[in-house]
């Protein structure tokens, strides 16, 4: 008794809801199926009791679909296609506010309000020629039923029959229907929006991913040119790095060249200021593609970048390294893009750093393993930041990564 105690208290409630209906209603009409049964012809008389049965199940069958159509909910939703300021450009240099939108399909919903206001409007005009018709199909069931037993009057168990199943039908159907099925409608609807969403902030994410590739292949051509042109290289935010680039390889090889060379880039990363968003974000992203490029010739630099950024809390290193992990991804760049990650105060960074996130979950370069750590991450990101353009991008993180690894997951609650 306590098991079966502690078993119900262990049971969902709409599972519950849905006991409590199915069990007396399954009592009831099997009763009234055998009583049917019994009610026609002799003992021995099997074709009468089938007759009797098929027209029972008939009617119930009826009446079910009837409660069904009448108690399918109607689902309100909006189509937000129609979006304003779909090209706006915020701090973290995210381009335009791409919105999609998964619609549920309610033709059924729609047939069943059409359906049901045609029976309720054809049986109100009909009124009066409803016991007619009730009448006229008891007579053709009597008439059935005499065939096999002669000697007795099937009319009045004929009406009984078809008012009777037809009347459980109808409140089984519609009971089911509202407390259960309705709930099963909406959790498949809702998982269809979330998958679809899903897929499509994966898709937004890993073409974001890309458009950042293809900025830093841009710069990266733009210096090498710079360095081969001193004319081009003077009025370049790149001077410097093109000079760095058009240099011998025994300098590349000096440690000291390189380090200078990208403190110096950091150090204007995070000293420029201005008013103009725009130019904020089109700076910071040149200096970070310079970064990432010399980053990116000297494949060994990353771990002293990674060591000085966590150091230092030099937030420019944290930015060029992360661009230079989204253009050349590598297995050992989420353990370094973890160790910085963290505490990163500018909106520029932390998008460039939940983008390189997102191209390391995408290229199997993160597993299910380092979920948690990244998680806890992208969670204070969004909490701690107002802007919607980063938030956006944690989203779509979010999304790359449950594509990746099969494992749903999205900001915890606070």
């Amino acid at each position: 008794m306590k098991n079966q105690t502690h078993a119900m208290k262990d049971t969902p409630p709409q599972d519950r809801e849905i006991r409590q209906i199915i069990q007396p209603f399954s009592l009831v009409i099997g009763s009234a199926l055998v009583i049917a049964a019994l009610a026609v012809g002799p003992i021995c008389e099997f074709r009468a009791k089938l007759m009797a049965l098929l027209w029972a199940l008939a009617c119930l069958a009826g009446g079910l679909c009837a409660g069904f159509l009448f108690g399918i909910p109607k689902i309100q939703q909006t189509d937000h296609s129609k979006s304003g300021n779909a090209n706006t450009t915020t701090d973290s240099g995210s381009g335009a506010d791409r919105q999609y939108r998964a619609l549920v399909n309610t033709n059924l919903v729609e047939i069943s309000d059409w359906l049901t206001k045609i029976i309720v409007g054809l049986g109100l005009i009909n009124l009066k020629a409803l016991p007619d018709l009730v009448l006229r199909g008891a007579r053709v069931l009597a008439t059935s039923l005499s065939k096999m037993d002669p000697s007795a009057d099937y009319v009045a168990f004929a009406v009984a029959v078809i008012l009777g199943f037809l009347a459980m039908g109808f409140l089984f159907g519609y009971l089911l229907t509202r407390l259960y099925l309705a709930a099963a409608f909406v959790r498949a609807d809702l998982s269809v929006i979330e998958t679809t969403k899903n897929t499509a902030n994966a898709a937004t994410g890993a073409v974001e991913s890309i458009q950042a590739q293809v900025t830093f292949l841009a710069a990266r051509l733009n210096q090498f040119e710079s360095a081969s042109s001193p004319s081009m290289a003077s009025r370049s935010l790149g001077k410097s790095t093109a000079k760095f680039m058009a240099d011998d390889d025994s300098k590349l090889e000096s440690t000291s060249a390189y380090q200078n060379q990208l403190l110096d880039l950091a150090r204007k990363y995070n000293d420029f200021r201005s008013e103009n968003q725009e130019e904020r974000v089109r700076t910071r992203n040149d200096l970070a593609n310079q970064m990432a490029t010399i980053i990116n010739c000297r494949q060994s630099s990353r771990d002293w970048v990674t060591e000085t950024a966590f150091k230092e809390m030099n937030v420019g290193l944290v930015a060029g390294l992360a661009t230079a992990i989204n253009a050349e991804p590598d297995t050992s760049d989420v353990a370094r893009l973890l160790r910085v990650a963290r505490g990163v105060p500018y909106k520029h960074a932390r998008y460039i750093v939940t983008t390189a996130f997102g191209r390391l979950f995408d290229g199997r370069f993160a597993t299910r393993e380092n979920i948690q750590d990244v998680l806890e991450i992208l969670n204070s990101y969004y909490r701690n930041d107002s802007s919607d353009s980063l938030r956006r991008r944690v989203s779509y993180t979010l999304a790359q990564i449950t594509r990746a690894t099969g494992i749903g997951v999205g900001i915890s609650p606070p």
